[in-house]
């Protein structure tokens, strides 16, 4: 078949706060970039400081974080490590990935974060459809832009943007759609570079590529159908949940996408 996909290049990385997912703390804690020395992205210190604040409801709590807390973390995860002292991102042997939750929707996670146990918040990546400056706009403009989308991202809980700040300086959040996209309404305009982007993004973390191989698809997906779902969505950057958590599934056995957090799952 032929697809109709457009290429434009990427937006600005961006991060404006940190929060500690230490489990050796009892509190999550929150400091501004400046306090933790790190790097901001090109935000400046007042975006930082709009952003980092102690946990607590949203503008109204419509998004607020959900019910539950970080202490029921899972004991004996493999290659879990504190924050403290080591690298996220290994199981102890050098150059190999763990086993990691990959939360897919920012508006899901934003409703329940602080139930998520905290040594899976601490070594997940998060994989969202939404651009980076919805989550934190920089100027009037972009704040109406956010506004405008079902995602609620105004009314986010700042202890939950405040953790994505952090995990995106380090390297561990994907937004899909660049903050430069012509985006007005869903599902919004094509972008063939967008899972290629992606893709590059889990590699430089040590995971496989991600298979955008259309005949694969044909041979090993669940029925035609199932498999053109899944060609079309990484083909015209689209993020439907279904197909996302296919393709990522089906790429590394490491990582286990999660739509909506549940208690009781293990990764």
């Amino acid at each position: 078949p032929s697809w109709a996909c457009c290429v434009i290049a990427g937006g600005a990385l961006r991060g404006v706060g940190h929060y500690s997912l230490s489990e050796k703390a009892d509190r999550p804690t929150f400091v501004t970039m400046a306090d933790a020395g790190g790097v901001d992205h090109g935000r400046d210190a007042k975006v930082a400081e709009s952003v980092v604040a102690p946990a607590g409801g949203g503008d109204d709590g419509a998004a607020a974080g959900g019910a539950g807390n970080a202490d029921d973390a899972i004991e004996g995860v493999d290659g879990f490590k504190d924050a403290d002292d080591a690298d996220p991102g290994k199981d102890g042997r050098v150059g190999v990935p763990i086993r990691r939750a990959v939360f897919i929707s920012a508006s899901a996670l934003a409703s329940n974060w602080r139930s998520v146990p905290r040594a899976t918040m601490h070594k997940a990546l998060f994989f969202f459809g939404s651009k980076r400056r919805w989550l934190f706009p920089a100027d009037e403009e972009e704040r109406k832009e956010a506004r405008a989308q079902p995602g609620r991202y105004h009314l986010m809980d700042k202890g939950f943007l405040a953790l994505v700040a952090q995990k995106d300086a380090r390297g561990e959040v994907h937004f899909l759609k660049r903050d430069d996209l012509a985006y007005e309404r869903y599902p919004g305009p094509e972008d063939a570079a967008a899972y290629a982007r992606a893709s590059a993004w889990l590699q430089g973390l040590g995971y496989a590529p991600l298979r955008l191989d259309d005949e694969w698809w044909a041979a090993h997906g669940k029925g035609a159908r199932h498999a053109a779902a899944v060609v079309r969505n990484y083909r015209c950057g689209f993020h439907e949940y279904d197909e996302v958590t296919a393709l990522l599934a089906a790429s590394d056995e490491r990582l286990t996408p999660i739509h909506r957090w549940r208690s009781g799952v293990r990764v």
